[in-house]
């Protein structure tokens, strides 16, 4: 399983770490932050996800979501953290220019659909997730996952990923992910409160832009 650590030691902890110093550490829950890892498989032609998140941030989640105690225990926690993740963290194919309120918009219309129609054609489609598995590390929880790309009509249009995970949560909450699409294609984008979604752009191509 190669990819659940490629890059971590290096690029995700860098941003995790500089994360939590700028903005200090809180008493009660000192590590509000989700950092993950996407990298494209071009045989799969799939992205291949890791995030790391808090255990019990989830768990309380999906609680809120289910009206029932859920814990990671449970049988049907892998198929109630993906139900949840499918809508929290995702690519959304837009064929048309829109501003980030459009997209914001658009994503929040897609769910559970797969793609958006306005007079006969796609406007929007979103990509879906793959349970792989999940382990614990050192009071953390890694999961593992494949995001399917969204299907669309053209390949030409932006792409803008979305990662809420607990933005609408906790305050404090700040999410990063290393995008690695080649070994000369790589980037990084952060994520916080009221900047969930972002143009999908690798560093390679906002030079080349």
């Amino acid at each position: 399983m190669r990819f659940y650590r490629i890059a971590f030691v290096l690029g995700v902890a860098l941003m995790a770490i500089g994360a939590l110093v700028s903005r200090g550490v809180s008493a009660n829950h000192p590590f509000h932050v989700c950092v993950g890892q996407m990298q494209f498989n071009a045989q799969s032609s799939r992205w291949e996800v890791s995030l790391r998140v808090h255990p019990r941030d989830l768990e309380l989640a999906l609680t809120d979501i289910h009206r029932r105690n859920i814990s990671r225990e449970d049988k049907d926690f892998p198929e109630q953290a993906l139900d949840y993740l499918e809508n929290q963290f995702l690519l959304m194919h837009s064929p048309d220019s829109q501003d980030t309120k459009v997209i914001k918009s658009r994503i929040s219309e897609l769910a559970p659909a797969r793609s958006l129609e306005e007079k006969g054609k796609t406007i929007a489609s979103r990509s879906r997730l793959e349970w792989i598995g999940m382990e614990n590390e050192r009071g953390w929880l890694w999961i593992h996952l494949e995001l399917i790309p969204p299907e669309s009509e053209s390949s030409k249009g932006p792409l803008y990923l979305a990662h809420r995970i607990f933005l609408d949560r906790i305050e404090a909450q700040e999410n990063s992910v290393a995008i690695l699409f080649s070994r000369k294609e790589r980037g990084s984008l952060q994520f916080k409160k009221g900047e969930a979604v972002k143009p999908f752009v690798l560093a390679t191509q906002a030079q080349q832009d």
